[in-house]
């Protein structure tokens, strides 16, 4: 397991040099399992959390993977029961089933791949759980739609967040006043 490319953790190992790899290890591990507990227990709507399982989708196929995964059907099970949770940790464990198939294959190289699948994840789940819900304040179908874009754009973002996206974009975007370049004063600064 690479540890270098991680994004914005690789400069904690720069900075404490002589520490142990494994404690590295041990905290990023916490830190995916706190991050995919937090997620899972944010609720929108009237109780929908798909969060949790973009944190899942996020993560990858790896340790970081199974942690997220472990903190969010956490999350959801002391967030709300087993009862309501089931829907969300059983697409949780189906995403990370998809990471951990597909994680060698082209297409999961794609950018848009996890987020796509997260969705897919989301809707056939929200579809089948439909049957057993009541209905509440909005229509079904709404709150499934809704479900399924926060779904795609939680996973897009968190693994855009977790990779240090920021640093990527302000080198991928031009701008001829050069304060928003990436060799500018404002990226200089926030670098």
């Amino acid at each position: 397991m690479e540890f270098g490319g991680q994004g914005r953790a690789a400069g904690l190992r720069g900075a404490a040099g002589n520490l142990d790899r494994r404690f590295f290890i041990a905290a990023r591990c916490a830190l995916y399992l706190l991050m995919g507990a937090v997620m899972a227990c944010a609720r929108v709507l009237r109780g929908g959390a798909p969060f949790g399982m973009a944190m899942v989708a996020c993560s990858g196929a790896g340790l970081s993977g199974v942690c997220a995964l472990v903190g969010a059907s956490l999350g959801y099970f002391l967030g709300g029961g087993l009862e309501w949770g089931i829907r969300y940790i059983a697409a949780s464990v189906l995403i990370y089933t998809i990471a951990f198939v597909f994680h060698e294959a082209g297409a999961y190289q794609n950018e848009y791949f996890m987020p796509t699948a997260s969705a897919l994840v989301m809707g056939l789940t929200g579809f089948l759980g439909s049957f057993s819900l009541d209905n509440g304040a909005a229509p079904v179908a709404a709150e499934l739609f809704l479900e399924l874009t926060m779904a795609f754009g939680g996973t897009y973002f968190f693994r855009d967040a977790l990779a240090g996206g920021l640093r990527a974009q302000a080198q991928r975007i031009p701008h001829g006043d050069g304060l928003l370049r990436a060799d500018g004063p404002v990226a200089r600064r926030a670098l």
